[in-house]
């Protein structure tokens, strides 16, 4: 019998055979590889996957084409074969919900089967998004529209004293005061900062409201005396930013709502306020 000729002759039936053995299609499960019998028909591209959990799938590619879905641990082998000294890169198409796979050996050029390529997942690590704490949105130095001392009626134009706000713990703030020096008149030009040390309070985030595009934080502002925190003299102020960049305060908030506080910062905002409003500076 001629050896070459029937090789020829089985070569569709031996091509069926391996079709068969893949999943019949591009998408097949790839759990039954088959080997082609003749090395000239090319070489299966395959490996092991583990650590898929149960009822997950993951798609792999061979190539940027040739998906194979794998619905279980184990051998798998693509549905398609590679000529010899052809390419392979194996990839993963779609990870498996809830894990994340990697491929190891998963490129090179066969002269032979190749069974060592490797798929490993595990159960992704999503790093969980941080929620910011109430006292993150007062960080900062609140100053005021005005210049000068404006709460004893003086107005020299060179000097705007701040309020230095800073994190001391998750719903709690210090405040220091600051003041800005200026060298132009009606506070304008380059100006010089001191920085205050001395904490002259303490606050503590109550709650936090949006109403009609104002932002209204409750804090529980104690006043800091030479022995510590004065908390008898305790009160409530909010703190309310406006969509338009100000930032007005109220003191004795406790019997006010959010939306009346909303309203008072709209007017002070519209009179212009001078000393109660100002900007935020982070």
């Amino acid at each position: 019998m001629n050896k070459i000729g029937t090789i020829k002759r089985c070569a569709p039936l031996v091509m069926a055979v391996m079709v068969m053995g893949c999943g019949g299609s591009d998408d097949g499960d790839g759990s039954s590889p088959t080997t082609p019998t003749d090395p000239s028909l090319g070489y299966v591209i395959g490996g092991s996957l583990s650590g898929l959990a149960s009822g997950k799938n993951v798609v792999m590619q061979n190539s940027g084409g040739d998906d194979l879905r794998v619905q279980s641990n184990g051998k798998f082998a693509f549905n398609k074969v590679v000529t010899n000294g052809g390419s392979y890169v194996v990839t993963v198409l779609t990870q498996p919900d809830g894990q994340i796979c990697a491929v190891s050996n998963g490129s090179g050029k066969a002269s032979a089967d190749v069974s060592n390529v490797g798929v490993t997942c595990v159960v992704n690590p999503v790093t969980p998004t941080p929620t910011p704490a109430p006292a993150d949105a007062l960080v900062g130095r609140w100053v005021p529209n005005g210049c000068g001392n404006l709460d004893v009626g003086g107005s020299d134009g060179t000097y705007r004293d701040y309020h230095r706000y800073a994190r001391t713990g998750t719903d709690t703030l210090s405040n220091a005061p600051g003041r800005y020096s200026y060298f132009g008149g009606n506070c304008s030009g380059s100006r010089s900062d001191s920085v205050g040390s001395a904490v002259t309070e303490t606050l503590r985030v109550l709650s936090s409201d949006t109403v009609n595009g104002y932002t209204v934080h409750r804090v529980m502002t104690t006043p800091q005396g030479p022995s510590g925190p004065m908390a008898g003299l305790a009160y409530q102020r909010s703190i309310t930013f406006a969509s338009g960049g100000q930032v007005c305060m109220m003191s004795r908030t406790e019997t006010f709502t959010s939306a009346e506080i909303a309203q008072a910062t709209a007017e002070n905002i519209a009179n212009k306020d001078q000393t109660n409003c100002g900007v935020w500076e982070r």
